[in-house]
């Protein structure tokens, strides 16, 4: 085996002649070839978008002042949990999960969404009843009648 310091003379290496047919490699292009296939991977993984996700969490005993709606920190309300994925800056990019604990959410006014609820085809908006609920999820705009027999 035998390699030259000069950067356009051939390599001579015997079994690598035979593999590559009998042709010989330049190493006046092999740094040529290293930085063409640098730049190919860091634009590819400057394009990479991992999957991303946010979830918020309703609980009859949340707090709509809770900055996070985390699972340790609910919302109150689906109102203010519609709020947070109305801000969420993500939203169309991300999957937005609202979890929603069981009990009863009584409305005082209609729930309203449109198009600012939504998210993509790749990264949907899904409200949906926590998982481990012991009780249903009940969401009501029903008012109590009292006082007749």
């Amino acid at each position: 085996m035998e390699i030259l310091v000069n950067p356009c003379q051939r390599i001579e290496i015997n079994m690598l002649r035979k593999k590559l047919l009998g042709r010989s490699i330049c190493l006046g292009f092999l740094p040529v070839l290293l930085i063409a296939g640098r730049a190919s991977a860091a634009s590819n993984s400057a394009n990479y978008n991992p999957p991303c996700s946010t979830d918020y969490w309703v609980s009859t005993s949340g707090d709509d002042n809770s900055p996070s709606g985390s699972a340790s920190a609910p919302f109150l309300t689906l109102d203010r949990a519609r709020l947070a994925v109305r801000q969420n800056k993500f939203r169309g990019r991300c999957t937005i999960n609202v979890n929603i604990q069981g009990g009863i959410y009584t409305l005082t006014t209609p729930l309203i969404f449109d198009r600012l609820d939504s998210g993509s085809a790749q990264a949907k908006v899904v409200y949906q009843a926590a998982s481990g609920n012991t009780s249903p999820v009940v969401i009501s705009g029903g008012i109590p009648v009292t006082g007749f027999s």
